[in-house]
């Protein structure tokens, strides 16, 4: 009995370590055929396999490798590695029961001295490669996680390890073929596009419960009534949004044409408008796996200072976008071409690398104006496809 409890125990575990490595596999954004294929085969292997750890698979096991790079100074760390006498990314092999980040994190102790806590992130990259050195060949299901310094920090390298151990300029790493994926990896992190999202239904719903409730409640009116006044066609709206009236003067005239409710706190309104938006989680995780190979991602909103105060502090833009453009802040709205000049000149970028995604047909064909690739957001997995085509275009 205590023998069958111990085995369902260890078959649970194993299954829990199993379904995070596919987690992990399943948010590396292919570059290519080559790596979705790589992906696929990958994780039915993990699935149907029953050892794929080293001790227990030396012919074929999986491994993780550390890619740190200065992004700033377009810098990549690199060993000298002994055994397979070329430069190398920092590695190891995955242990029976080890999660990739708890592999990476340990390897990194062990040969750099180098304390990195990498729990909430994913590979970015994945590769099988046959190694074959003097007395041995086997295959390395590699996963490969990227950690960002910001200075070319010196590291303490393990001489079991390596014999040498430098930083190489971002440029060198297509002439080193010893491990013949960090062209491959450098050619993937380079590819400049934009993401360019609109906020209102695509990075955030709007009218979200409980507060757009209680804010025609406390305007005595209903809902209906309630999205027409705060509608984008009213003046008030556009006025509002290009900054051209004050706060007050904005819900003075809501208020007015509401029932005229009398002693009412403008900042109680302002805040259960700004805090009806709520953040699509599951958008934000796929922007997040583009932003994992340094796709760029920015928002451009109708907004007015007070919203823009509350997307900064409140729903975290910061982890999930680069940059963002307000209308409050530059006087010009959606779908008017000033705003998407404006936004060329502040991403640097040709337009035909950046793809914009809003719900309003008529705000989204209206980059096409500036040759900007546009669609009309429809639901997550269409979002998901047209991103995907967008990138494969490399």
């Amino acid at each position: 009995m205590n023998l069958e409890i111990n085995n369902n125990w260890i078959d649970n575990v194993d299954e829990k370590v199993r379904n995070s490595y596919v987690k992990s596999i399943e948010y590396i954004i292919p570059f290519d055929e080559e790596e979705k294929k790589t992906i696929e085969e990958v994780i039915e292997w993990i699935k149907n396999t029953k050892n794929i750890t080293k001790k227990e698979n030396p012919e074929q096991h999986l491994g993780v490798v550390a890619f740190i790079v200065n992004k700033r100074n377009k810098k990549v760390f690199l060993i000298n590695h002994r055994k397979a006498e070329t430069f190398l990314m920092p590695w190891g092999h995955v242990d029976f029961w080890e999660t990739f980040q708890e592999t990476i994190e340990k390897e990194l102790k062990e040969e750099l001295w180098f304390n990195v806590e990498i729990k909430n992130k994913e590979p970015f990259y994945i590769s099988k490669i046959y190694t074959h050195w003097k007395n041995s060949w086997h295959y390395d299901v590699t996963v490969v996680f990227k950690i960002e310094i910001e200075d070319d920090k010196s590291f303490t390298v393990d001489e079991k390890e390596a014999d040498n151990a430098k930083w190489f300029e971002w440029d060198e790493l297509s002439n080193l073929t010893g491990f013949s994926q960090l062209p491959r990896i450098k050619d993937k992190l380079s590819v400049n596009k934009v993401i360019l999202l609109d906020n209102w239904w695509v990075i955030a719903n709007h009218y979200c419960e409980p507060q757009y409730s209680e804010l025609y409640k406390k305007l005595w009116i209903t809902k209906d009534l309630l999205k027409t006044l705060l509608s984008e066609k009213s003046p008030q709206w556009q006025a509002y949004r290009k900054n051209l009236i004050t706060r007050d003067e904005f819900w003075d005239t809501v208020v007015k044409l509401a029932w005229g409710i009398k002693n009412i706190d403008y900042s109680i309104l302002e805040k259960l408008w700004a805090e009806s938006y709520h953040v699509n989680e599951l958008i934000i995780e796929t922007l997040k796996k583009y932003r994992n190979i340094w796709i760029k991602t920015w928002l451009i909103s109708n907004s007015d200072k007070f919203r823009k105060k509350f997307m900064e502090d409140i729903q975290w833009y910061s982890s999930f976008l680069d940059y963002h453009i307000f209308s409050c802040d530059i006087w010009y709205m959606k779908p008017e071409i000033s705003l998407f000049n404006h936004t060329i000149k502040e991403i640097w970028t040709s337009p035909s690398n950046i793809i914009y995604f809003d719900d309003r047909e008529s705000h989204a064909i209206a980059a096409r104006n500036v040759w900007i690739n546009w669609e009309v957001f429809l639901n997550l997995e269409d979002f998901k496809v047209k991103l995907g085509k967008f990138y494969k275009n490399n």
